[in-house]
Order: C-alpha cells, then structure tokens, then sequence
C-alpha cells in the first residue's frame, strides 16, 4: 500500500505529464474535475482487464473458466477439513462451480504446476521451492484402540507400551507411514504392522473392528467413533493442513476468494490480481 505522500507525488506527476488538473483540493476535500471524471471512466475498464489477467491467461492458455474453483485434495481433507470452508465459501459466491480431485501428493503437486489446479488443501511438512503453504492449524495425533481393548479406558500411555500390540498402519511407501515408523523408533517403539490400508477413514474402521492399534490425527476423529482416545500431544509432532498455491503468483479470483475465506490470517492470503 502507498503511502499518502507517494499518492500525491503519483498525481502530481500524472496531471504533469498529460498537462491537466485531475483534482479539485478545497481544504481538506478532494474531488476529481470534470477531466478527471473523464479519465477515471476511461481508465476503469484497463484497470479491471489487468485484474483479471490471471483468468484471461487461464481460460485462452489452460482452457480453465474463471468460474470453476479446482482444488485437490487428499482422502482425509476432502472429507474432514473441505466442507466447512466449501459451505463458508458457497454461501459467498454461489456462483462459482467447485471441482475437487483427491489423488496422491505428488500427483497433486503435478496437477497443480501443470494448471490443471488452483489450490491443493492437505497435510504438509516441508514445502517444495516452487510452491508455498498456507498453515491453516495443526491436528494433534491420538492413539486409537478397540472399545475392548486392553488400553482402553486408560487416559495415558508410556508409547513404548504400545509396541507390544499390532498396529493398523499406511502402507510401506506411503509418506506417512515413513514419517511414523522413524518418530516411533526413535523412541525405541518397533511397530508391528499387521495390516497396511491407505487413507485415516480405512484405519480407523478396522481399528474399530478390532484389527489392532494406530496413531491418527485427531481431525478425522468424532464423537460418533467407536474407538477409545488417548492423546500423544507433545511426544509426536503434530500434522499442518492448509493450503497450498503456485508461488507464480497466477492465481485465479475463485482461488483468491477461496484463499481468504479459509485462510485465518488474511495477510496470508494470496492478494488477487
């Protein structure tokens, strides 16, 4: 934002070069003369061209419509963390479709630098040079056991005790997964994976069903779960969700609108262009 004497130099250079008068100062009120008037109307229509420039190069380059909002998502944001701020955002802009893909995290990030997304809403730890993350909060992990299992009632547990029962786990290659199995053996805990399926919503079913233990974030936990909770804040990081954009700066309006209503702190927000 400039600064009011960087404005004043702004107009005084502007009406010198086109050799008019724009304003009226009278005192401490300003109003545009009628060759102002003229100006303003003139220059109106360029100034909204360049605001929506993102859009114009995405519907002729991309063939995106500046109307579609295209977000990716993993299994656990699109079903946890997207509908509050889906709801918030179409009770603003009814008029803007919302297309959501779930998919991987590298064929997220792919999808987004080929254009093919606005915005991603997922977990994430460090953030590739190319794209920047918006930290929306941090999700606290919880140990999840049966209703009838032997930890169940308890309200604390040393993590190491909890090698001594099978775990229902992410896959082996899945970045979670990794991440887990170096915090628990980093505590001496060797996690004896009986069972790999992928996505929290998966886990925490057979985890119900009496298939074994796990850690989960506690974002995809409610009331309603059949499960008994026992938190671990402070002994396992938490995971970040958020948003997450291009740092090309070409971000469409429906992205932009999207961004500040999720987005708590506005200032960091991707402005519109």
């Amino acid at each position: 934002m400039s600064s009011q004497p960087a404005v004043s130099l702004q107009v005084r250079t502007l009406e010198g070069e086109l050799g008019v008068l724009l304003f009226e100062r009278r005192g401490p009120r300003i109003s545009l003369t009628r060759v102002g008037q003229s100006l303003y109307q003139l220059a109106m229509p360029l100034v909204e061209g360049m605001d929506r420039l993102p859009d114009t190069f995405a519907e002729r380059y991309h063939g995106v419509s500046a109307d579609v909002l295209r977000i990716g998502a993993g299994q656990t944001s699109a079903s946890y963390l997207l509908p509050k701020y889906l709801k918030a955002f179409r009770e603003r802009y009814p008029d803007i479709l919302v297309d959501i893909r779930t998919g991987t995290g590298q064929q997220r990030l792919s999808w987004l630098r080929d254009y093919e997304l606005d915005v991603i809403v997922a977990a994430m730890d460090i953030a590739p040079s190319d794209v920047e993350f918006h930290p929306i909060f941090g999700s606290d992990p919880v140990l999840i056991t049966p209703l009838d299992h032997p930890l169940a009632g308890r309200e604390s547990v040393p993590i190491e005790e909890t090698a001594a029962y099978p775990f229902v786990g992410h896959t082996s290659t899945h970045y979670v997964r990794q991440v887990a199995e170096v915090i628990l053996r980093l505590h001496g805990v060797a996690p004896d994976v009986a069972v790999e399926v992928d996505g929290w919503g998966v886990i925490t079913a057979y985890v119900a069903a009496g298939v074994g233990i796990s850690f989960v974030p506690d974002l995809c936990l409610t009331e309603h779960d059949r499960l008994w909770k026992i938190p671990f804040r402070g002994t396992i990081p938490q995971r970040r969700y958020g948003a997450i954009t291009r740092r090309d700066g070409l971000l469409s309006r429906a992205a932009s609108r999207f961004l500040r209503v999720m987005v708590p702190d506005m200032s960091q927000a991707p402005r519109e262009r």
